[in-house]
């Protein structure tokens, strides 16, 4: 390494030379630089103030949680389609029409195979009328549905704090109703929510163009005691637990909890940049921060804690990168977003798995495991179960009306969480993280400081 930055080192101070040297660039002594050229490379290879970088290992059991939406996505697209039907059943030809706008990239005949490799979720039937091939939920399914629909009527209140919350991070205060509904299934609102909730509500929401395309959810009323984050939550339980009464967070130096992947190796300038970094004021979504420069370290300080939050408010603590890019001009991030996440490695992870972007907030996991599990996630688990055992059902020569006959005496297998990750091979692929942190004077000066 020291052999090659001086290397380096040699070759652009030839050409920042009058008489580049001929070994290094192969020209002529005669030739002289350009000095536009010169103040080209001077800026954009300045050894005065490097910026680390971090390389970034797989995570193999947050990949694993990914991998599985790829493999229940389509069953509950299908699933939402066949639901708005009366009897729950549809012709089997409107699927195959709509399959593009679900986002089944298939063609019909596999979208068939796919519905047919789970006989307990999806019965077949000729239609008595039409002659033609139907298809509906089976009573298991529903069941799943119905419990489903009593968990969200229970979680009713927390659902709308949960909105209230983010119409208070969005920027005046308002958010696209379309984007709300994109984002529903991750933050654990019911997908008729527009609907069913925020009219009972009018002392909290106001619907903006209601009998516009463009619908707009708007916070009625700021209440302060929901604008506290739930890293300050924490924070604060952790001080009760440890003796030290109520704690101050706003503008104090309060570090993030940082993971990162096995095999991560960090050195130890980057350490001592994250140290510094940790112990800058906390800066809280929820409060007004225009002292902040832009672009400073304490804005990313910033994005951080609202990325924290955002997350922190979903249902499984992770969230599509596509899905959260819809949000940048409500809560201000920026424009790529996922360098921003990119660049706190050891807060979020990106997951590539499944064809999608996922974000991970880290220390909301134990390896594969959420610490902290809502009704909501156990019952994935119970969907992810109901697919897991269709296809061995299927060979062993049960049909759709027979599992519904016998729902309770098939012989299920016993399956733990565990056993519905599938890991992925080992690989030793590395991931280059964004710039790290380069301090400025001001904020060398609140290193260590609160702000009052």
């Amino acid at each position: 390494m020291a052999i090659r930055r001086l290397l380096l080192r040699a070759y652009f101070s030839s050409l920042l030379s009058p008489f580049p040297s001929p070994v290094l660039t192969g020209r002529s002594p005669s030739l002289h630089v350009n000095p536009l050229l010169q103040k080209q490379f001077v800026r954009e290879f300045n050894f005065t103030t490097p910026r680390l970088k971090v390389k970034i290992k797989k995570d193999r059991p947050l990949d694993g949680v990914a991998s599985k939406v790829k493999e229940l996505h389509p069953v509950i697209v299908i699933k939402d389609l066949i639901v708005k039907f009366p009897k729950k059943a549809i012709p089997f030809r409107l699927i195959t029409m709509k399959r593009r706008e679900l986002g089944l990239r298939m063609s019909d005949a596999k979208v068939e195979h796919l519905m047919k490799r789970y006989p307990n979720a999806f019965e077949f039937f000729i239609h008595p009328e039409d002659k033609q091939p139907w298809c509906k939920l089976t009573p298991h399914f529903i069941d799943l549905l119905k419990e489903e629909k009593l968990i969200y009527m229970q979680q009713e209140p927390m659902v709308v704090e949960k909105l209230r919350k983010l119409l208070m991070l969005a920027k005046n205060h308002q958010i696209c109703m379309d984007k709300l509904l994109s984002a529903a299934r991750f933050f654990g609102f019911p997908d008729d929510f527009p609907e069913s909730v925020v009219p009972k509500y009018p002392q909290y929401f106001r619907v903006l163009n209601p009998k516009k395309k463009y619908r707009a959810l708007e916070l009625v009323e700021w209440d302060e005691r929901l604008a506290i984050t739930e890293f300050e939550k924490k924070a604060k339980l952790t001080a009760q637990e440890k003796g030290l009464g109520e704690i101050e967070t706003r503008g104090k130096p309060l570090p993030f909890k940082m993971k990162y992947s096995a095999g991560m190796q960090i050195r130890k300038k980057v350490l001592q940049k994250i140290d510094r970094w940790q112990k800058l004021p906390y800066i809280c979504p929820y409060q007004r921060a225009d002292w902040v420069d832009e672009g400073s370290v304490l804005a990313e300080r910033k994005v951080a804690a609202l990325l924290h939050e955002v997350l922190s408010l979903t249902l499984e603590k992770k969230i599509l990168i596509e899905v959260i890019g819809d949000f940048i001009e409500e809560f201000n991030l920026p424009d790529r977003v996922a360098r921003a996440f990119n660049r706190f490695p050891g807060i979020f992870y990106i997951s590539l798995k499944g064809d999608v972007h996922t974000i991970f907030l880290r220390e909301a996991y134990n390896k594969r495991h959420l610490v902290e599990e809502h009704p909501l996630t156990r019952l994935k688990w119970k969907y992810h179960k109901m697919i897991q055992d269709g296809p061995r059902l299927r060979s062993m020569g049960f049909k759709a009306s027979k599992i519904v006959e016998n729902v309770g005496t098939i012989p299920l297998r016993p399956v733990k969480i565990d056993c519905l990750v599938t890991e992925d091979e080992a690989s030793s692929d590395e991931v280059e993280s964004g710039d790290e942190f380069v301090f400025t004077d001001s904020e060398r000066e609140a290193e260590g400081k609160s702000i009052t």
